[in-house]
């Protein structure tokens, strides 16, 4: 009979697994680092929602504080207020038709639920909003906040991780950039959809002329 062998075994490797850092690891180098932005002479709309609106009023106060610090007059700030998110994008295409915006910033927090039904608002709420930016050419923001908790949420509303200031300040670096594409200067012409009554200069020094279009 042939003597038994021993085999050694290797040990058991442990499953790899991905930690999930802490809260604060999170915020850490998270952000969007902004060039120096004057928005003096800018009208800015904000459109919130009553859903959730302990997180959206936090939202709401970080952007209208950043837009006041930069330069923009209270009655340059425009707001509508709708039921939810998904009546953002409806709002905010009113508020682009008659309100005679350089940028709009629609807010609202949806909250993961059992039911698919966080995901139809919020997929379609956000297609809606990138439609109308496309469609008008007004900078229209993603200010919708899709969280698996209100935790989340809340950690996104507050002190230097609230969203409302980054959307506001994106608002008025958008809006500059389009303003700057469009060569486009203020008059007192009309509001809204079809001739705008802006004038853009059609060469240097050379006349200028109405544009036509939602501008």
């Amino acid at each position: 009979m042939r003597p038994a062998v021993a085999v050694s075994k290797a040990p058991a490797l442990a499953p790899l697994r991905t930690q999930r850092p802490a809260v604060a690891s999170l915020q850490m180098g998270k952000g969007i680092d902004f060039p120096s932005l004057d928005a003096t002479g800018l009208r800015i709309g904000i459109v919130t929602t009553r859903w959730n609106t302990e997180v959206v009023s936090k939202l709401k106060d970080g952007a209208r504080q950043t837009l006041l610090d930069l330069g923009i007059t209270e009655t340059d700030i425009v707001e509508f207020e709708v039921p939810g998110a998904w009546e953002l994008p409806l709002a905010s295409r009113y508020m682009a038709m008659t309100q005679k915006v350089d940028a709009i910033v629609p807010m609202g927090v949806l909250i993961k639920g059992d039911t698919d039904h966080y995901d139809m608002i919020k997929d379609a709420a956000t297609a809606g909003l990138m439609d109308l930016q496309l469609t008008t050419g007004i900078p229209v923001l993603c200010g919708i906040l899709g969280c698996h908790t209100m935790a989340q949420a809340e950690e996104r509303a507050t002190g230097d991780f609230n969203h409302g200031v980054w959307w506001a300040k994106t608002a008025v670096e958008m809006a500059q950039l389009r303003n700057l594409q469009l060569g486009k200067t203020k008059t007192s012409g009309g509001v809204g959809f079809g001739m705008g009554g802006e004038e853009v200069a059609s060469s240097p020094g050379g006349p200028s002329k109405k544009t036509a279009g939602f501008f």
